[in-house]
């Protein structure tokens, strides 16, 4: 069976770089005493130490929810760093800048001017910007 090549302007307009890791957004703290069951969604975290049923202390819980989005970003980040270098790889080859000494100079200069707008407008600028390397 042959696989369809793919161009890099396919891959941008179906999201293949773009992270499925969701960023963790971060969140009141919430969850249940793990002495009683009280479930607690207080105005503000720091405001949560004591449960007011059982008196546990709820800093554990809070630490774990900390850490546990902590681990989460770091993921997001790592994800989206792959991503971001499957994207220049392919850029590179689309545009046959594999091993040009200043490829990365000008994916710098298309990155700054068209980040904002995402992957197919830093597309839209190397393509513009390539003749000042040619």
């Amino acid at each position: 069976m042959k696989m369809a090549v793919v161009s890099i302007r396919e891959k941008i307009e179906k999201g293949l770089y773009h992270s499925k890791i969701e960023y963790p957004v971060p969140r009141k703290f919430r969850g249940k005493c793990p002495g009683c069951d009280t479930r607690y969604y207080p105005p503000e975290s720091d405001s949560v130490k004591f449960c007011s049923n059982c008196g546990q202390s709820l800093r554990e819980l809070l630490d774990r929810q900390i850490e546990d989005r902590k681990a989460q970003r770091i993921l997001y980040f790592e994800d989206r760093k792959r991503l971001e270098e499957e994207f220049k790889k392919d850029l590179f080859t689309d545009l046959n800048l594999v091993g040009h000494p200043k490829a990365e100079l000008l994916y710098a200069k298309a990155y700054q001017l068209g980040q904002s707008s995402g992957y197919t407008e830093i597309y839209n600028y190397m393509i513009e910007l390539e003749d000042l390397i040619r």
